[in-house]
């Protein structure tokens, strides 16, 4: 039904993949001659345009090849990827099946990208879990975003509106804070296979 939406809006929408999904964000990509990829997922939708705008020009001022907002609530942060480092993972990865987890990919191999952190303002870096996982944590994010559009900001709602509506609600808080305990853990090889890497290098530069 989104995609369905999106297409009558007049908005490019591309479907792939179920399990390789960065086969289906690169998919998506094709002939749109992009350097700088910006990620948001479906279950994180709390992004403030004001820091996206900060993480792409960070990312671009530093010469990163991956930068984040980690330091932001969970659910409302965004990374942005140099597009050659997405093919590079799709074209060599050991696990394309795996990224869903994409984040991994990178952050696993700390001396083989540049990686930066964005700046956040300290009164932004809360750990709060704002993601949507789990049905307490739509019930979370309900209660923020009923909030914001009784207010008048439906869709122009910022950080500090977020944190202002928690530090007045700490209870809506307890509602998923078991949710961020649960949860199996994920077996992915995130290796990358740079021997292939390089031999795809010298076939290219024979």
């Amino acid at each position: 039904p989104l995609a369905a939406i999106a297409e009558e809006s007049g908005w490019p929408c591309y479907r792939g993949s179920v399990t390789n999904v960065l086969s289906r964000m690169l998919g998506g990509m094709a002939d749109m001659g992009v350097d700088v990829v910006v990620r948001v997922t479906g279950d994180d939708i709390l992004v403030d345009p004001d820091y996206l705008d900060r993480a792409v020009r960070h990312h671009l001022a530093s010469n990163a090849e991956y930068s984040s907002l980690k330091d932001l609530p969970s659910g409302t942060e965004v990374e942005v990827f140099d597009y050659v480092v997405l093919r590079d993972i799709a074209a060599f990865s050991n696990d394309p099946d795996g990224t869903e987890y994409l984040t991994w990919y990178v952050t696993h191999h700390g001396d083989q990208f540049r990686q930066t952190d964005v700046p956040i303002d300290s009164k932004h870096a809360q750990n709060w879990r704002l993601t949507i996982d789990t049905p307490e944590d739509f019930d979370v994010v309900s209660q923020l975003l009923n909030e914001m559009a009784a207010a008048g900001k439906a869709l122009t709602y910022r950080m500090d509106d977020i944190v202002a509506f928690f530090e007045a609600h700490p209870d809506v808080l307890g509602i998923n804070s078991a949710s961020s305990k649960r949860g199996a853990t994920i077996d992915i090889d995130t290796g990358i296979d740079w021997r292939k890497y390089l031999e795809n290098l010298l076939h290219h530069d024979a």
